[in-house]
């Protein structure tokens, strides 16, 4: 009879074996090189899996995380949106349409919608949790109360880095730090259960399950300091050349803070989604919503004209804003395609 193989070593199993998580059995030096502790675990019978309990889920977590980011994107904006009118000539800080006017009507008005949810999220809960996060036969498996999601660990892949921003389910729980799985279907974090966080990795490793570098700010920083360029560089241009029509020299300031503003958003976001995030997430570049994101942008900018030009401009950026989310869609779906 042919001995097994070891899938770590490449060598005949003569020795003690366990079988794993992933349906394959390991020779005991090679489970014990990366982790004295996982032979033992996996022998006794002992599971992966990571738990998220009701008690775990609190909405004052949620308001006061996303809350925190929510106020941050919101006070950029307002300034830059007021910036904005203020080049063109609409706004001054004598308006009753100021930045700080600007951002306690959208910064309150979001913070209740966010408590609202906050709120609804602590009368849901009892009926989607607990969440378990588990191995299986070679999958990994997601259970929720009321469903169940398995993926095959050769889709999977996974780092280990901040989880606040990869899975929304952190909000509620505060867990800031853990094992992310990037899945066909998003991403899941675990570190909810840290008794077995140290076997996960050792797993992981063993099993040689592809690892990704967790997503690093300071990388959005080139991108978007290179979207900014192009789009600053393009709403020049195309400002110089609407003032030469109308021989309104407001265009070119307002062509150029859209352009810097949308250029700086779109490279941003196509970073995240086409390196660090699910491999459908190109579904999140919806050639409708982004259309309809940049006729706002588009039509505020168009006020140096009027109603007219705002419906001109905006229709017209809105447009841009459709073709840019078309192309962005096509293009991570080749990168997902060729994985």
């Amino acid at each position: 009879m042919i001995p097994a193989v070891c899938p770590s070593c490449k060598e005949p199993i003569l020795g003690e074996a366990v079988r794993l998580w992933n349906g394959r059995r390991f020779c005991r030096s090679c489970v014990e090189s990366v982790s004295p502790e996982l032979f033992e675990f996996a022998r006794s019978g002992g599971q992966l899996v990571d738990v998220v309990q009701v008690s775990d889920v609190r909405s004052l977590l949620f308001l006061v995380n996303f809350g925190k980011m929510f106020l941050v994107f919101t006070f950029l904006f307002c300034f830059l949106f007021w910036g904005l009118l203020a080049l063109i000539g609409i706004g001054n800080e004598e308006d009753l349409l100021s930045p700080w006017t600007l951002f306690a009507v959208f910064g309150g008005g979001g913070l209740i919608l966010i408590l609202l949810k906050s709120l609804i999220l602590n009368l849901i809960k009892r009926f989607h949790f607990p969440r378990m996060i588990s191995f299986k036969t070679g999958h990994l498996i997601v259970r929720y109360a009321s469903q169940q999601k398995h993926f095959p660990l050769e889709k999977c892949k996974w780092y280990v880095g901040s989880t606040i921003l990869s899975d929304l389910i952190c909000l509620s729980t505060d867990l800031r730090q853990g094992i992310v799985f990037q899945t066909p279907e998003g991403l899941f974090a675990c570190g909810h259960s840290p008794e077995t966080l140290k076997h996960w990795y050792a797993f992981l490793i063993l099993a040689r399950i592809p690892h990704v570098p967790a997503p690093r700010s300071l990388l959005y920083i080139p991108y978007g300091s290179l979207g900014m360029v192009v789009g600053t560089l393009a709403g020049f241009g195309i400002g110089h050349v609407v003032a030469m029509i109308t021989s309104q020299e407001r265009w070119i300031p307002g062509f150029v803070l859209l352009g810097e503003f949308e250029g700086a958003i779109i490279a941003s976001m196509y970073v995240y989604y086409s390196r660090y995030s699910s491999r459908n997430a190109y579904q999140r570049f919806q050639p409708v919503i982004w259309g309809l994101l940049f006729f706002v942008f588009g039509a505020i900018t168009g006020l140096i004209e009027g109603e007219s030009g705002a419906l001109v401009v905006g229709s017209l950026n809105g447009v841009i804003g459709a073709i840019v989310a078309w192309y962005c869609c096509t293009q991570i779906s080749d990168l997902r395609s060729e994985e």
